[in-house]
């Protein structure tokens, strides 16, 4: 018989299944009151510790969620209570690890996103492979929006116009839409797919995907700077990078570049001004889309790999006498 994990959220749920699902049941169950033999239990749950004290059984607390500000203090709360059966799993590197905590896993930011985007990606299959016709642009790029709900932990929001006005783009068309802007109309209602519910601020939607066809590459701006230099995090606007194969250039922190190296996606090597300065950027497109081809299949052969740091961590968990 296949040992029991409950899950207390959707996202979590899917998250996690995709690679452990030959080993052990799954089962999501918000108020975790199903017996199981190890209850994965979001950090930023409101009620954390009360459910943490009902529970005898092994426990797995995990903080995946990219945009999460208040991680900081949410650790200080958790922090007494990884020992023994509780078990801590993240995406940053907050803690001094030990056998109870494994850290620094990043794609769990991938995974948390591309499971959370309100148009429901995982429930579709792949994307279409890019095609290089009926272009009307040459680049395209999107640069946030700019109220005091949004970004508010960035003083300089003015960073990603900063960026675009450095590139030398010679005679090369950028498209800069308004779509998602701040005050428009059809951002001030709400999407709701399954248990999500949240402000359409466009960020998870498929609409920008479509958008991005009107051009030839995009160059998309992660939350956080280049220059970041705290703690960093992947979110959606990665995601929708690599589970497409239109050629884009990815703005961000140098850890967040390196991070998708080490796990073996590939960036385009040439810098834009350079790119810009071709009499024809088609060729180079051309040349470069096996980059993203590659990425994609990556992505999708991660989501499903059960021999992931996270997946070995849960089997040791549920092994005896390991952990």
């Amino acid at each position: 018989m296949k040992q029991k994990i409950v899950v207390d959220s959707k996202i979590n749920f899917l998250s996690f299944y995709s690679g452990l699902h030959n080993e052990f049941e799954f089962i999501l169950d918000e108020t975790l009151q199903t017996n199981a033999d190890l209850y994965i239990i979001n950090i930023w749950d409101s009620d954390l510790l009360v459910k943490i004290g009902n529970i005898e059984s092994k426990i797995l607390l995990v903080d995946n969620e990219g945009e999460d500000w208040n991680y900081e203090e949410r650790i200080k709360h958790i922090k007494p209570f990884i020992k023994e059966n509780i078990y801590f799993i993240s995406a940053r590197n907050l803690l001094n690890e030990n056998k109870n905590i494994l850290q620094n896993l990043k794609y769990l930011n991938l995974f948390y996103y591309f499971h959370r985007m309100n148009d429901g990606f995982y429930f579709h299959p792949p994307l279409p492979e890019f095609e290089l016709k009926y272009k009307k642009y040459d680049f395209i790029s999107y640069l946030g929006l700019q109220n005091n709900n949004t970004n508010y932990h960035i003083d300089d929001k003015t960073w990603r116009k900063n960026y675009l006005d450095s590139i030398d783009f010679n005679d090369k068309s950028v498209f800069i839409p308004k779509t998602f802007s701040d005050n428009l109309k059809s951002q001030q209602h709400k999407l709701h797919n399954g248990d999500i519910m949240g402000d359409n601020w466009g960020a998870y939607n498929w609409y920008s995907l479509i958008e991005s066809e009107q051009a030839k590459i995009k160059i998309v701006f992660e939350t956080l700077p280049i220059d970041w230099q705290l703690e960093s995090f992947f979110s959606e606007k990665t995601v929708k990078c690599l589970i497409h194969t239109q050629p884009y250039f990815l703005i961000l922190p140098i850890e967040l570049e390196n991070y998708l190296i080490k796990i073996g996606m590939k960036l385009p090597k040439i810098d834009l001004n350079e790119l810009c300065g071709y009499s024809n950027i088609n060729e180079w497109i051309n040349n470069n889309k096996e980059i993203f081809l590659k990425n994609k299949e990556l992505f999708y052969d991660m989501i499903h790999d059960e021999n992931l740091p996270h997946c070995s961590f849960i089997k040791k968990i549920l092994t005896k006498n390991v952990l």
